[in-house]
């Protein structure tokens, strides 16, 4: 999350430490994840057109984190890892760095540079689709089942089976966005 210190950090003075490090300027630079960085470059995660920046996590589900986020050791860019479960909770596939690592009987994989897709054999349909946008924004769609809950992310939306969000943009908040049984929380601490 930045924080007001965090903000004031200049872009020419990048954080000597690499993201998998601990700080050693707190206050000069943000941490997410426990990870120290220039607030100058913001992580972005792109759900649907939805653009999420800077914050802890991005959708927690029942207080389970459904996309992490970190830096990629190699060259420092942002990637997501997340599991991809069918409606009863069984494991389709999973993602790590961006790119699909597993996907169960049943599933196609198309894994290409910057882009990465997991399809159902069956109907043709992409079930997930994950594309770096550049160093430090990653864009996913998909429709993700979690804990009974599902989370359907189109290009132009996304639904949580209650509220639709649509081009809207979430700055430096805890959770960004958090599910609970009867309750939707937007930028919650």
């Amino acid at each position: 999350m930045r924080s007001e210190a965090a903000g004031s950090a200049s872009a020419s003075f990048p954080c000597p430490s690499p993201r998998s490090l601990p700080c050693p300027r707190p206050g000069q630079y943000a941490r997410v994840g426990g990870a120290c960085y220039d607030p100058a470059v913001p992580w972005t995660l792109v759900l649907g057109n939805n653009r999420i920046v800077n914050c802890d996590a991005v959708l927690v589900v029942e207080d389970e984190e459904v996309f992490r986020l970190r830096e990629r050791d190699k060259d420092g860019n942002l990637v997501v890892d997340f599991d991809l479960r069918a409606l009863d909770g069984t494991r389709i596939a999973k993602v790590a760095k961006n790119y699909v690592a597993y996907a169960a009987p049943g599933y196609a994989v198309r894994n290409r540079t910057g882009v990465a897709e997991v399809i159902n054999e069956t109907t043709g349909e992409v079930v997930a689709r994950i594309e770096a946008q550049g160093p430090d924004t990653v864009t996913v769609v998909g429709t993700f089942h979690v804990k009974g809950h599902t989370v359907k992310i189109t290009p132009t939306y996304l639904d949580t089976g209650g509220v639709t969000m649509s081009g809207n943009e979430i700055h430096g908040s805890g959770k960004a966005i958090a599910l609970k049984r009867g309750s939707t929380g937007i930028g919650a601490a």
